[in-house]
């Protein structure tokens, strides 16, 4: 409203001082002024609507750069946006697979330590199971040898007692039979 105002102001005088120059011949000076008026306060409002529209073109090209600028803006922070979440779900998907990975290996060391606690008894009662067999082998076999000591001692001795009766009988052969050799006379 200002500007129209300067505009009107302003540019009063100057089409005044146009319309003076060339106008066209009056009949009163009354009606010339009147035309006058009327011709300038026609250029006035013609200048003022030009003024108006130029005004309003640059407030629209200034709003749509302004509504350009925040748009690319937004684009450019929704771009940004995007590559930080994608970021981010990459290192969650990452801080995962190494979460699962580790309890994996973790469930499986378990697993295995667990396997190993519960074979244990039972390695241990084979174990016992096996060593108190062989005590009873060995038990068994001692006991063997100490009942079939006497019966070997007792088999040694009657060996020795036959074998020393065949030596006895064999050397009272001998000499019998050296005793008759030499009190038979021999025969010729």
């Amino acid at each position: 409203m200002r500007l129209i105002k300067k505009v009107a102001v302003l540019g009063l005088p100057l089409v005044m001082a146009a319309g003076v120059a060339h106008a066209a011949p009056c009949v009163t000076a009354a009606s010339c002024i009147q035309n006058d008026a009327r011709d300038q306060l026609g250029l006035a409002r013609n200048t003022a609507q030009q003024n108006a529209r130029q005004l309003e073109n640059g407030v629209t090209n200034a709003r749509n750069n302004a509504t350009s600028g925040l748009t690319n803006a937004a684009e450019q922070q929704r771009e940004r946006i995007a590559a930080q979440r994608d970021r981010l779900e990459s290192s969650q998907q990452a801080a995962q697979k190494r979460l699962s990975t580790s309890a994996e290996q973790q469930r499986e060391r378990i697993t295995a330590q667990r396997d190993r606690l519960e074979a244990a008894p039972q390695a241990a009662e084979k174990r016992l199971t096996n060593s108190a067999e062989q005590q009873r082998e060995r038990i068994a076999a001692q006991r063997d040898r100490l009942e079939s000591a006497p019966r070997a001692a007792q088999n040694r001795l009657h060996q020795m007692g036959t074998n020393a009766h065949n030596q006895a009988q064999g050397a009272a052969n001998s000499v019998s039979s050296s005793l008759r050799d030499a009190t038979t006379l021999p025969h010729f």
